[in-house]
């Protein structure tokens, strides 16, 4: 069970800056950081940035109808990838609250949703990275993870390689695979590839 007080110090905004006080500043990128200008924050409910034992951890908490199952659906899938290096680390889970604790990855996302449909794109990105995800996304497929919710928001990058994130909306299954399931997985991949073709064809540049 966590402590009762983990302090929240920073949260994010849609496009995945970190906003936070001049005190904490120190224990982020500051490419990340984002202090002027509009923005939209993101799930001010569900998900914050905490300071536990001088680590950064996002703090996701789940509300709505289906809490409970996404809650669950979440935890159970980042166990089965626990081995994995590009998804977050469970280090705290708070089963009364709904509450994960998950290791912070400091990283750009690749693109995200804008007014308009219209998709805004992260311009630093090479094409080699973008070539990883595939890999990964098919070392999650052979864990029995399919994660449905694949898009650019939540696909992260850093110097050291690429994540995805958020398994709420998954599905897991058993060792052995269904038609059902490779058929999700054939899906899933083709998803995967239009998100980097998203990126390739520059359809709105940030």
């Amino acid at each position: 069970m966590p402590p009762k007080k983990i302090p929240e110090i920073a949260f994010f905004d849609k496009k995945r800056r970190v906003h936070t006080d001049k005190e904490h500043e120190k224990y982020f990128d500051s490419d990340r950081l984002y202090r002027k200008g509009r923005f939209s924050r993101m799930k001010p409910e569900e998900i914050n940035i905490v300071l536990f034992n001088n680590k950064l951890l996002v703090k996701k908490s789940f509300t709505g109808r289906n809490k409970v199952d996404k809650f669950y659906t979440e935890l159970i899938c980042l166990h089965r990838l626990r081995e994995l290096s590009g998804v977050p680390d469970i280090v705290l889970v708070d089963y009364r609250a709904l509450t994960i604790y998950m290791s912070y990855i400091d990283g750009v996302v690749v693109s995200w949703k804008r007014v308009g449909n219209l998709t805004g794109l992260n311009t630093n990105i090479s094409d080699k990275p973008l070539e990883d995800f595939r890999t990964l996304l098919n070392r999650i497929h052979d864990k029995g993870v399919m994660i449905y919710d694949l898009k650019g928001s939540n696909m992260l990058m850093n110097k050291k390689g690429c994540y995805l994130i958020d398994f709420a909306d998954s599905v897991y299954f058993e060792s052995f695979v269904s038609r059902l399931m490779l058929k999700r997985r054939i899906k899933e991949l083709k998803k995967m590839e239009l998100e980097i073709e998203k990126y390739r064809g520059k359809l709105q540049v940030n």
